[in-house]
């Protein structure tokens, strides 16, 4: 229906109804029509119509009440460890620090091959590394471990990585602590 066609059609009626004015708007037609056919006091009633610049406003409100509406029915995503991305990293990290054949705990044997090194099992509280003896990870050539950490923890090399780090090393751990990061893709010690 056009704006036009709209136009005239309420001007007839209002030309057969008494009680009804037509009051154009820019985007919208007012209305005026009796409340009930007992009482003539006049109440407005709005009639948009597409029109214009009219259509585009009520198009994007449409596009936007949709998006909204989107938004409220999709599921949220689950937060935390309730998040199925976030079980499967979780299980990998776990996986990984394990001391097995190919894990961080070997991949540390061999870039530290004069260092011992007593490794926590996945779960326990504490540190994932402890430095038991032999030469110092510190004192190997190019090696970016602190003087003062005779312990180390395995992180994933991500900035959610280094900010768990952080907090742990801030809250849970009285001992300087080594960031031992690795790539989550790879599973390889950096």
């Amino acid at each position: 229906m056009t704006p036009v066609f709209l136009a005239a059609l309420l001007a007839s009626l209002a030309a057969s109804v008494p009680a009804l004015q037509v009051m154009p708007r820019t985007s919208a037609l007012t209305v005026l029509a009796p409340r009930s056919t007992s009482r003539l006091s006049p109440s407005p009633v709005l009639l948009a119509f597409a029109g214009g610049r009219g259509k585009a406003k009520a198009e994007a409100r449409s596009k936007s009440q949709k998006e909204s509406d989107k938004s409220k029915t999709e599921e949220r995503k689950p937060k935390g460890g309730a998040n199925p991305a976030v079980q499967r990293a979780a299980n990998r990290g776990s996986t990984l620090h394990s001391d097995k054949p190919g894990h961080l705990p070997e991949q540390l044997r061999q870039k530290y091959p004069e260092t011992e090194f007593k490794f926590n099992k996945p779960g326990q509280k504490g540190q994932d590394v402890s430095v038991q003896g032999g030469k110092h990870p510190s004192k190997y050539s190019d090696s970016k471990w602190k003087e003062d950490a005779d312990h180390g923890d395995f992180k994933p090399d991500t900035s959610t990585g280094k900010k768990t780090f952080e907090s742990d090393q801030k809250k849970k751990w009285k001992e300087e602590t080594q960031m031992l990061p690795y790539d989550p893709k790879t599973g390889n010690l950096k």
